[in-house]
């Protein structure tokens, strides 16, 4: 079960790892903030998209052999990514993962469902959302810190390590069976969509992803402008509130019993939310690390919360809900990761807090209008 976790963690240092690095790669190839931003949108498009399509690609494939293909795959991107010398070509290479990692994050979620049973199957679930967040956590703040030494290629060099140590540890992975990609059928995903609850609730989980999302990608700028420099390892460490993410998603559903309901507990957390938003107006560095963890509780316990909703109100096609759920959690989040840039490249950090604040309100607003009174007792489904 540890290599899993292995595995994910890498994935997610893959995804996330070259946020801090964003200055770095502005200055070098002389491009805007938005532009730089691309190297995280360009990843999460493909997140968005690919569970639609994989249940026709990938359904038959064996799961060591896919992980061990896609496994192959990303460490080939890495490497080529310290090579290149053209942005356009690296942008082009982190699209690449984007369309490789929801395979493999698929593949090792249906490995522990495929493998164990009972509570071992709860303990490896546990096991991978707590090595998702680490994951996202040690991206940042390892890419930072080599950045910081050597210069951003060997960040790169360094997950092209970490990924080859991956593959020797597949090799002493046990036979599963094959991946299992649920197919989301056209007919489906409409059924779903006309339910009024699905509807808002994924609306409510794309617009706190836009937010989630935008202020990691956007907030290097922001320590510069407030420090008049500051160093790649220092923006990696700033993202240490990720680690509070794994606490809020163990302790969400007890959380939850606070609240007379889930919409209660669902506009709670996007008030909380929108409070740490606004306290990123903050021009001291202190207050920007310490709300960083308010700020990641928040998305975790909506996160939670959210996807428990979806499972409780998906009586069949749970799948076809999980899979959309998915589509549109990185939807948002690739939309975030860029759009506002526009805001803060013209107008500054406080209209672009003051745009993000207004998504975060429409949330707010889509949230009074779920119906049911269920706290949901079930386990949320589990998401890359």
């Amino acid at each position: 079960m540890y290599i899993i976790a292995y595995i994910a963690v890498i994935v997610f240092c893959s995804i996330y790892g070259p946020q801090p690095l964003l200055i770095v790669l502005r200055h070098e190839f002389g491009i805007t903030e938005a532009t730089s931003s691309l190297m995280i949108t360009s990843v999460l498009i493909p997140l968005s998209f690919a569970p639609l399509i994989y249940g026709y690609l990938l359904e038959s494939i064996p799961i060591k052999k896919l992980l061990t293909w896609a496994v192959a795959l990303l460490a080939v991107t890495a490497i080529a990514i310290f090579f290149s010398e053209d942005f356009r070509l690296i942008l082009g290479l982190r699209f690449c993962q984007g369309l490789i990692c929801p395979a493999i994050l698929t593949a090792l979620m249906t490995y522990i469902s495929t493998t164990s049973r009972g509570a071992e199957m709860q303990k490896g679930f546990s096991l991978y959302v707590a090595s998702t967040i680490l994951g996202g956590f040690l991206g940042r703040a390892m890419s930072g810190a080599v950045s910081t030494l050597f210069g951003w290629r060997y960040s790169f060099l360094l997950l092209f390590i970490l990924l080859v140590i991956g593959l020797v540890l597949l090799g002493r992975l046990s036979p599963a069976h094959r991946a299992d990609f649920q197919k989301l059928r056209p007919r489906d995903i409409m059924d779903i969509l006309k339910k009024p609850d699905f509807l808002r609730v994924y609306l409510i989980i794309a617009c706190v992803m836009f937010v989630f999302v935008s202020i990691p990608t956007f907030l290097p700028f922001r320590l510069t402008d407030i420090t008049g420099g500051i160093s790649e390892f220092r923006i990696g460490m700033t993202y240490s509130g990720y680690l509070m993410g794994i606490v809020m998603a163990l302790f969400s559903t007890r959380l939850t019993g606070l609240f007379k309901n889930e919409r209660s507990a669902v506009r709670v957390g996007l008030i909380f939310m929108m409070g740490a938003t606004l306290i990123f107006l903050a021009d001291t560095t202190l207050v920007i690390f310490l709300n960083m963890f308010l700020f990641c509780g928040c998305l975790a316990f909506l996160h939670a919360r959210c996807s428990i909703r979806i499972n409780n109100l998906a009586t069949g096609h749970k799948g076809v809900a999980n899979g959309l759920y998915i589509s549109i959690y990185y939807l948002g989040g690739s939309l975030g990761s860029f759009l506002p840039g526009w805001i803060y490249s013209h107008y500054g950090w406080s209209f672009y807090i003051a745009g993000l604040t207004l998504v975060i309100l429409i949330a707010l607003v889509l949230s009074g209008a779920i119906t049911g009174r269920s706290r949901g007792g079930g386990r949320p489904a589990v998401h890359p």
